[in-house]
């Protein structure tokens, strides 16, 4: 295996992280590696980074553009891409030295347009001692574990997996209009354009998390009723069977925007008061269909009390969450 593989940073104020990331591409044992970082009209030191390091190493290659979000970062990012593969990783994650290569390996065994690796949740990769296991999905039922129809894993990310590069037929293949949810949209995209998908059970990016629960509500949560509304248009135009199971997921939204409103507290500002009472009657109506498909038994009961009486139940569950941050 000698094709050329291009990984694609995106960096906005990324001086905290940068350099370790960048250590962990550099350290890939697999050596015909291309690292484009493209930073995002960052305001602290992250170009001084960058500068070292594009003059310390040939392989890697920076771009500068005015802060326009990270899908135009990753848009810039493949227009770039001279590489036969396509990959990307944050720019404040870490991944595993052996990654890439195994990544390739697998995509090339099983003659696959995507491949994909475990999510670790410590620095060591402690991947060891795990049996090695590599599945493989057609598009079909890979969708299923995407529109969670018998799964509950998140498979939404873009940076622990390797594409060909024949996937990212569009100039502007990430969503440029969107702030939050951008990864949902591009991974449908990718998958339904792969006919085959390899996962391996081998933990090997590192993806720092945030803080957890937070106090405050972010208002972008709403923009991921048009996330959704974007991948049943996507549906449409494709003319894919997967309508029942965009439906579903639309309204799993509706509840995840009001547990969120409930979480925080912002269910209380006079402000979201007009979309709490329309996100409430939309799941109103999308409750059957929620009741009848595959999620916990809990959420079915948080489902139920939102509808019966949603500002009794955020009450409680602010209060609950309140208690926990103590």
């Amino acid at each position: 295996m000698n094709q050329l593989i291009s990984v694609i940073v995106p960096a906005y104020n990324a001086e905290n992280h940068l350099k370790e990331c960048l250590d962990s591409l550099i350290a890939q044992t697999y050596r015909n590696l291309e690292i484009i970082i493209v930073n995002d009209g960052s305001t602290d030191t992250t170009e001084n980074i960058c500068e070292k390091y594009v003059n310390e190493h040939d392989n890697i290659k920076y771009f500068y553009q005015n802060n326009q979000g990270v899908s135009v970062a990753r848009n810039r990012g493949i227009q770039l891409a001279q590489g036969q593969y396509i990959g990307f990783v944050d720019a404040d994650d870490i991944v595993h030295p052996n990654m890439y290569e195994h990544l390739l390996d697998i995509l090339t065994k099983y003659k696959a347009d995507i491949s994909t690796v475990e999510i670790a949740n410590d620095y060591d990769f402690k991947f060891n001692n795990i049996k090695k296991k590599e599945s493989v999905f057609t598009q079909e039922e890979y969708l299923k574990i995407f529109f969670k129809i018998g799964s509950q894993k998140i498979i939404y990310y873009v940076w622990n997996r390797l594409y060909k590069r024949s996937i990212f037929q569009e100039i502007d293949f990430f969503d440029e209009r969107f702030s939050i949810g951008e990864d949902v949209i591009a991974s449908y995209k990718a998958i339904i354009r792969a006919e085959r998908i390899v996962s391996s059970n081998q933990k090997m990016y590192f993806y720092r998390k945030g803080s957890g629960v937070t106090s405050s509500f972010n208002p972008k949560y709403f923009q991921l009723i048009e996330v959704w509304n974007q991948i049943n248009e996507i549906t449409m135009n494709y003319k894919l069977n997967y309508e029942e199971y965009v439906r579903i997921n639309k309204a799993r939204i509706l509840f995840t925007i009001l547990t969120e409103m409930a979480l925080s507290g912002a269910y209380r500002n006079k402000k979201y008061k007009d979309k709490t009472i329309k996100l409430v009657n939309q799941l109103k109506n999308e409750k059957r269909l929620l009741l009848n498909s595959d999620i916990a038994l809990s959420r079915k009961i948080l489902i139920s009390l939102f509808c019966i009486n949603y500002n009794f139940s955020a009450r409680i569950i602010s209060k609950i969450s309140f208690i926990e941050r103590q």
